[in-house]
């Protein structure tokens, strides 16, 4: 199996769906991620809905739980990109067939994906949503003579998308913890964060990495990216504190989901992505496993809370 970084251009065909059987999550003693078993510990808290299947291009949404220890099937034959949630609402990108094999943003409403209230089923892929439940999501935005990809802000207090940034280089968005918008851009010379505030300013950090991918910035202030060759499955991550410069590389694991409050980071071995495992602050070297997949690998999650 191999697992690839988001291309800066949309993939919009997807495959058919996977079937995988329910199960539970097991718990035995500490050892490496190349082993993949489960340890005991602590079960992290709070509700777990996971993109998770055979592959990436056939895969569904699950709720997982760790205390009790269950996994749930929500969806089936959706051919889930990604998902993002707040507290009350689970948002999806999916190309089913009811949206034309192309990927969509949908919501989870009574276990089915539906349209989002006041947005609709609108193309796009990559969804991220705040605290509040704004959504930030991108879409392919002109095609022709190039691709150019564009970051989208939905507010569903107003009903209001905005344009956030567009260009040729833009490959994903992601929420910070007090509103800031991080933009991946993969330049000629190798990718780069912009963190965009709220006051109109922007900050440029240099990852200094081949490729990376999947962004997650927690509200404990540090950012968790996945670390990748260029065209080559992610082995890695990548923290970094914008704030104050610090940086730290776990190798043989990738970002899922922080916690929501940022002191736990949700990840998965990055071999086959069965086996998951929390990083804990403040130490970023390590990673305790809590669980193992038994409906495939896990590509993508949001931790809720309980």
């Amino acid at each position: 199996m191999q697992r690839k970084l988001a291309p800066a251009a949309l993939t919009i065909l997807m495959l058919s769906g996977c079937t995988a059987r329910v199960s539970q999550l097991t718990a035995t003693k500490d050892v490496p991620p190349s082993d993949l078993v489960a340890v005991g510990g602590p079960a992290p808290a709070g509700r777990f809905y996971v993109k998770a299947g055979a592959n990436d291009l056939d895969a569904d949404v699950y709720e997982f739980r760790f205390e009790p220890r269950s996994q749930e099937r929500i969806s089936t034959k959706a051919r889930v990109s990604t998902l993002g949630g707040c507290k009350d609402k689970v948002v999806v990108s999916a190309a089913q067939k009811e949206v034309g094999l192309t990927d969509h943003i949908q919501e989870l409403q009574g276990g089915r994906l539906a349209p989002v209230e006041k947005l609709g089923v609108q193309p796009g892929s990559d969804p991220h949503v705040s605290a509040d439940c704004r959504i930030l999501y991108i879409r392919l935005a002109e095609a022709d003579p190039e691709l150019i990809n564009e970051i989208v802000l939905f507010d569903p207090a107003t009903g209001s998308t905005t344009s956030i940034v567009k260009g040729t280089t833009v490959a994903g968005a992601s929420w910070g913890p007090n509103g800031e918008i991080l933009v991946l851009k993969r330049e000629a010379s190798g990718p780069v964060l912009v963190i965009m505030k709220s006051d109109g300013t922007q900050v440029t950090i240099k990852p200094d990495q081949p490729d990376i991918g999947n962004l997650q910035w927690g509200q404990g202030g540090w950012i968790a990216t996945g670390i990748a060759q260029p065209q080559q499955p992610p082995t890695a991550t990548l923290f970094v504190n914008p704030t104050t410069g610090a940086r730290s590389v776990l190798e043989g694991w990738l970002p899922l989901t922080w916690s929501p409050d940022g002191q736990q980071l949700l990840v998965s071995e990055a071999k086959n992505g069965t086996t998951l495992a929390v990083v804990e602050l403040p130490d970023l070297t390590k990673a305790r496993n809590v669980g193992v997949s038994e409906v495939g690998a896990v590509w993508d999650a949001t931790w809720l809370p309980a």
